[in-house]
């Protein structure tokens, strides 16, 4: 455990280690860089939070499966993100509050992305959701809550967020187009920077009708 390392500029993982354990290098406010190697596949709660130098992240590109909560929270100072293929999930407030973020891809392996995983990174502006090669990703409220800046959505292959809900976009007052395809809804959307839920929610063809006759823009 390196936590509370406050004057810990650099740091090589071993290439033996599978899994980063919880608030393992948490408050290590002078890393400005860091390179997880291939073979990790979990990296555990707050084991990086609070490293608000930290601006520079590699993630392992086949291995990594999970990153739990908070992980990477409040690296304030992070501005790149590239998540590799083979990511399953993103728990809970992962990185939120990355204030300096500007994009990120999340992969179509992704199948969930928990509460508050990204929200307040107020400086990301473009987003791609996976939906590719048949996942369904589950979008929790507020995954991406407060983020600001964010003026475009890129759906991933044709099909709608499974058990998501517009609301995980509360606060995203740059957005104003919603990509919409498939043959799901989600059960909030948005409307003139307001959170509303349409009048009428149906399958196929007739959920594109129905927006049209609330006003939405498709």
């Amino acid at each position: 455990m390196l936590n509370l390392c406050t004057s810990l500029k650099s740091f090589a993982i071993p290439t033996s280690v599978t899994s980063i354990g919880d608030y393992a290098f948490s408050r290590c406010s002078s890393l400005t860089s860091l390179c997880i190697p291939e073979g990790v596949e979990d990296i555990g709660e707050l084991a990086f939070t609070c490293n608000t130098s930290l601006q520079t992240l590699t993630l392992p590109p086949k291995s990594l499966k999970t990153i739990q909560n908070g992980a990477f929270s409040h690296c304030s100072s992070l501005r790149a993100l590239n998540l590799p293929v083979g990511l399953k999930q993103i728990s809970e407030f992962c990185f939120h509050g990355c204030t300096q973020l500007a994009s990120i891809t999340i992969p179509d392996t992704v199948a969930a992305i928990g509460e508050g995983a990204f929200a307040h990174c107020s400086s990301l502006e473009t987003l791609r959701l996976p939906l590719g090669a048949g996942v369904d990703c589950a979008l929790a409220d507020g995954a991406f809550e407060g983020c600001r800046s964010l003026t475009d959505i890129t759906l991933g292959g044709d099909r709608i967020v499974k058990d998501g809900k517009w609301v995980a976009f509360e606060g995203c007052r740059s957005l104003t187009d919603i990509p919409l395809g498939g043959d799901r809804i989600m059960s909030h959307i948005m409307k003139d920077g307001k959170w509303v839920e349409p009048p009428l929610i149906e399958e196929g063809a007739a959920v594109f009708e129905a927006l049209k006759r609330a006003g939405i823009r498709l």
